[in-house]
């Protein structure tokens, strides 16, 4: 009796422990030497499988301008961090889409650049396969905005919204708007609306 009581005080340990939130500090000694970093505030998520985790934003003030923010990826079961290398640039917005516990959370992750009078971007539902994140939808937007307009360049480009939805049974859908515009300036553009639904599914 007395055994089967410490193994479940050990089990009951290792869930808490899992599911502790790391400090700022601690996940910051788990990153190792990535420069300076500013993180923000962490979301706690759960990967395929049912690991804890968490999803921080992170700034990165040392960097160039499309490499300013992003998102580090700190997981306490295993006492590591990295830092996601395909989201970020700009852009460091997370929006949790679903709460599963055991297929995985999915979340609406963001990145962004600038340069050359244009502006691009991609909105992305992933999910995370341990340390891989499965993109499970993207859309992109963007705009010339500046580097138009000059020698009868059109100006031209598109607003991506996604806002989620609840499915049948719970299984989360995404509202997809986007809204295009194309005209001789920003000013005078023609603007054309579409919008779909799409449903998601968590992989195999």
């Amino acid at each position: 009796m007395r055994l089967l009581c410490v193994a479940a005080l050990a089990a009951f340990c290792c869930a808490a422990a899992q599911a502790a939130e790391p400090s700022k500090a601690q996940i910051a000694r788990w990153l190792g030497d990535v420069g300076k970093v500013e993180l923000g505030d962490a979301r706690l998520l759960t990967l395929k499988g049912g690991e804890k985790a968490y999803l921080v934003p992170a700034d990165f003030p040392d960097q160039g301008s499309n490499f300013t923010q992003g998102y580090v990826l700190a997981r306490p079961a295993l006492g590591k961090a990295v830092v996601l290398k395909d989201f970020g640039g700009q852009n460091s917005d997370v929006t949790v889409l679903s709460h599963d516990s055991r297929n995985g959370y999915m979340v609406i992750l963001g990145s962004s650049s600038s340069g050359q009078g244009s502006t691009n971007a991609t909105h992305s539902v992933v999910l995370f396969d341990g340390w891989k994140p499965r993109v499970l939808f993207a859309a992109d937007e963007g705009n010339n905005f500046g580097d138009c307009d000059d020698e009868g360049k059109a100006c031209e480009g598109s607003q991506v919204f996604l806002n989620p939805l609840a499915g049948p049974g719970g299984q989360p859908r995404l509202a997809v708007t986007t809204v295009r515009y194309a005209g001789s300036d920003e000013r005078r553009a023609k603007v054309g609306i579409s919008a779909k639904v799409i449903t998601l599914s968590y992989p195999k």
